[in-house]
């Protein structure tokens, strides 16, 4: 696997680019040939991997490139905004799972489950992309 560009000579993690085909994920088998949502979705996510990518979007600093229609860029500088509080946060989605139920994510094997448990896949719509997710209850 290699990279359009190198970031050996940087200090710091790069996340993003102009497009999400600019991301560049770490340790990710990854394919030239296949789309940027099929490389996404070949990305084994695990609990830590989601909540620190979650954790790096909630709190890192938004470095955007707003263009117009036309393809000419806005006018201001767009570095650093920082992230925008959320007043009135809108109510979670219900959840998939039932009340007995709790939802899990990126659950590639089950090793982990005690005996007298069970998983079931939740059926995601088709535009959302990222981990697979689970109902795992008590049998």
């Amino acid at each position: 696997m290699s990279c359009e560009f190198s970031t050996k000579d940087r200090d710091n993690v790069t996340v993003g680019g102009f497009a999400i085909s600019d991301e560049m994920w770490e340790l990710q088998a990854t394919s030239r040939e296949a789309s940027w949502r099929q490389n996404y979705q070949a990305i084994r996510w695990t609990p830590l991997r989601s909540g620190m990518l979650g954790d790096l979007y909630l709190n890192s600093p938004l470095s955007m490139q707003c263009n117009k229609s036309s393809g000419v860029r806005f006018p201001g500088y767009w570095e650093n905004i920082p992230i925008p509080h959320i007043l009135h946060p809108l109510e979670p989605p219900p959840s998939p799972c039932s009340p007995a139920e709790k939802i899990c994510t990126g659950l590639h094997n089950t090793s982990w489950l005690h005996p007298g448990w069970a998983r079931r896949p939740v059926v995601m719509p088709w535009w959302q992309t990222g981990p697979q997710h689970w109902c795992v209850t008590k049998t």
